[in-house]
């Protein structure tokens, strides 16, 4: 064998080491008190100390989150440690993530909908996944916005919210000329446990929040 081709393979190998490090999963930039303490991921320790309750044995949610703590700490410094060598190469070769994928299952999600307020009635603009409500939706589906949604759904990135609320403003009032302007909103759409779901037929609606409303300018 050719010495380019061991050192191809030497090169290769250590390439795939270093994207296997870099894919050791752990809750990066998740390990504060700040993430701990929202409300999913508090529900997740409830979930997770039912069953050793319900053998009898002494867990509790508080239970769960110091394991949670203790080992969360301990894959995300050894990940780390692993991980630092490394930075140059993958400075280099491009091939960092910036993002986390999957920390936490957030269990109550949201949907972000636009209504026209035309003075005596609202009228539903857009929301994910309605036939009816198409305004803008090619934009708002964009792989770029709906990566907003994500963070909207966990109540965070709110100037980039009031942002996209102002933006879409004046593209409502320019195809609603007789509107008074817009109401936008982020639905709660909880997810129910399957008994509740079979029982009902039908998801829950949750409640709204950060509702905004953008005035159009000149309107009565």
């Amino acid at each position: 064998m050719p010495a380019w081709d061991h050192l191809r393979a030497l090169l290769v190998t250590a390439h795939l080491l270093a994207i296997g490090a870099l894919a050791i999963p752990a809750p990066v930039g998740g390990m504060n008190e700040r993430a701990f303490q929202d409300p999913n991921v508090q529900a997740s320790f409830a979930a997770w100390a039912r069953p050793f309750a319900a053998l009898g044995l002494p867990v509790t949610p508080a239970t769960v989150e110091s394991i949670a703590w203790v080992g969360g700490r301990l894959l995300v410094d050894g990940r780390a440690a692993l991980v630092a060598p490394l930075r140059p190469y993958v400075t280099f070769a491009g091939v960092g993530q910036h993002w986390s994928m999957f920390g936490q299952v957030n269990a109550r999600p949201a949907r972000f909908e636009v209504w026209l307020d035309e003075g005596d009635a609202l009228t539903l603009l857009y929301a994910p996944h309605d036939p009816e409500a198409r305004w803008m939706a090619p934009v708002l589906e964009h792989e770029r916005i709906r990566t907003l949604f994500g963070h909207f759904d966990w109540r965070t990135h709110r100037r980039a919210y009031a942002g996209l609320a102002a933006w879409l403003g004046p593209r409502a009032a320019a195809a609603f000329p007789t509107a008074e302007g817009l109401v936008v909103q982020m639905v709660e759409a909880p997810i129910p446990a399957p008994a509740a779901l079979r029982a009902s037929g039908a998801l829950p609606e949750g409640k709204a929040y950060w509702v905004t409303r953008v005035p159009f300018r000149g309107a009565r």
